[in-house]
Formats: C-alpha cells, structure tokens, sequence
C-alpha cells in the first residue's frame, strides 16, 4: 500500500463491478477505507444498465476522467463528447483513455454549458472551446493536485456553450446526457430544450441542493419542474453528498 503512491497506472476495482487502470492519485481514491471501493454506485450501476452500444454519451462536468473512461468502455463502439471547463485536468482524462485503450472522445469542449453561449477573453493563451478529439491542452502533464482550486482563476476566462449548440455542431445526437456540475444543473437543461425535445436521450442530472440554492437560488423543484415539463419522468436513485436522478422520456 506504501508503494502505490509511486505507480503512474493502477487497475482499480470500481463498485465491486468494473476495473479500469487509473492514475495513482485516482485509484487511491478508491483503495482508501472509507471510500471502500465504491463511488455513486446507484448511480453508475442505472448508466451501464442503460448504456449500450453504439450509444452516444455526453459527459457533462468530465472532472479527472474516471468516469469518462467508464462511460466510453461501456458506449464501446459509440461515441463519447467530452465537457470540462477546468484545462488542468485533460492531460488525467486523457490518459485514463490511453492506458485503456479507450475510442478517444469523438469531441470535447473545454469550457463550461449552460443556457446560453458566452465567449470571454483569453488572457493566458490556453486554447478553449469546442475540439474535434482531444483539445491541446490534453497533451500536458498530469498535475495531480488540478481540481476545484484551479477553477477559480478560470472564471472570466472560460467559454460557455449549450447542449443544443454542441449537438449542432458535432452532428451527434446523444442516447445519453450525464451531467455533474456543481449547482448550475438547471441553465445545463435549459440550454438543451430542443435536445430534449428532438432526441429524447435518458438524462442523469446529480443535483447539489447547496450550490443551487446558494449560488442560483434554486431548489431541486426547480431541476425536477424543468423536467417534467419536457415530458420526463424522475426516478431517485439514491442521495449521498448529492442527489441522483434518472430522467426517461415520457
């Protein structure tokens, strides 16, 4: 256990259900006692239940790429679209897909989405936006320490597209739309009304019931509203340090 600070690489048991070869400040995540192995489990055991080849997955709020990884293993010869706003993370998504012989994503976007687009300046010269395959920013170094920290120096820089205008773009109709972005879940639906409409793909939304209601004033009602109204029934799947839901189309 002392050595496994020191492996690049490492397969991890998820869930007691898949194994994946991650990052040593990924996998220990997953080797600690109180995390047990197990991550949002209700969670990813409905998306591999739904998942099926060849679907289309987009994956809204990729993070470090666990999660990527596992969704492009189990679309396997679908495709997966990418979105992560933070650049400092891309190099661990992209590894995670290299070590495990994953389809790299069909498209990423590396900016935030929501209900309408934004494009700011760019001051530091990190290429930003939407990208066929990897962004450039994907061929740094893994910095294990990238995160939330790193976020908040992204603010003004950081573009803002749509769901619907990504859809546009890439020509791909998502089966699947998973999002977790840390409160601002409602503007995400709002910007893919004509998805919803059009498509029709099952949506699972993680919903933080502290950032919606203090950085939007917002309440879960709001998200599940949303929803209904676009012809989807909500189905709980379990609450830890947030709320998971699985939306079907009526």
């Amino acid at each position: 256990m002392n050595d496994l600070a020191k492996v690049y690489h490492y397969p991890t048991r998820v869930n007691d259900a898949w194994t994946i070869r991650l990052p040593s400040h990924r996998a220990i995540q997953y080797m600690r006692p109180e995390g047990g192995g197990k991550w949002e489990p209700e969670r990813l055991a409905a998306m591999h239940d739904t998942i099926k080849p060849p679907d289309v997955v987009y994956d809204i709020g990729a993070e470090q790429g666990d999660m990527s990884g596992l969704l492009a293993s189990w679309a396997f010869s679908g495709a997966v679209v990418a979105i992560e706003p933070n650049p400092w993370v891309w190099p661990c998504i992209k590894a995670i897909f290299d070590e495990n012989d994953l389809t790299p994503p069909a498209a990423t976007y590396v900016g935030f989405v929501g209900s309408k687009p934004t494009t700011p300046t760019n001051p530091d010269g990190i290429r930003r936006g939407f990208f066929r395959g990897w962004p450039d920013c994907a061929t740094g170094v893994i910095d294990p320490a990238a995160g939330f920290a790193h976020m908040a120096q992204e603010q003004d820089r950081v573009p803002t597209t749509t769901v619907d205008a990504l859809v546009a773009k890439t020509g791909l109709a998502p089966n699947v739309l998973t999002m977790d972005v840390e409160g601002s879940e409602w503007f995400v639906l709002k910007g893919a009304a004509r998805t919803l409409a059009v498509h029709r793909p099952t949506v699972f939304v993680s919903v933080h019931e502290e950032f919606l209601r203090d950085f939007y004033g917002q309440s879960p009602t709001d998200v599940l509203h949303l929803m209904d109204k676009a012809g989807y029934d909500a189905t709980h799947l379990a609450t830890d340090h947030e709320a998971h839901y699985r939306f079907d189309p009526r």
